[in-house]
């Protein structure tokens, strides 16, 4: 997962994987101005460079995006494609890290 954390005009973007037991592990922090692209970018190569095999298969994880509101044809796509985004239920894995995904 990517996250933001803001503090005061500064915001740290943190990388969390999450093991199959549900434990958090913090791949990698990036300061940045917002929690734009450019930025998520810069530290998801930074978290490859450092060993992350990005080969792997992964689970995205968003959380509530601001601009929703402002964008009704995304905020639509996403709607229509529900069923498919909530992989989390299909994906068979221990209780404790689905409750922590969901």
């Amino acid at each position: 997962m990517i996250n933001g954390v803001h503090c005061a005009e500064h915001v740290v973007l943190a990388a969390v994987g999450i093991d199959v037991s549900g434990e958090k592990h913090v791949l990698g922090l990036r300061e940045g101005a917002t929690e734009n692209a450019a930025a998520c970018r810069a530290l998801l190569t930074d978290v490859i460079e450092r060993g992350v095999n990005p080969e792997r298969a992964i689970l995205v994880v968003l959380d509530g995006a601001k601009a929703q509101s402002g964008h009704p044809g995304a905020a639509a796509s996403l709607r229509e494609g529900l069923e498919e985004t909530l992989t989390v239920m299909r994906l068979n894995l221990p209780q404790s890290l689905e409750r922590v995904l969901s």
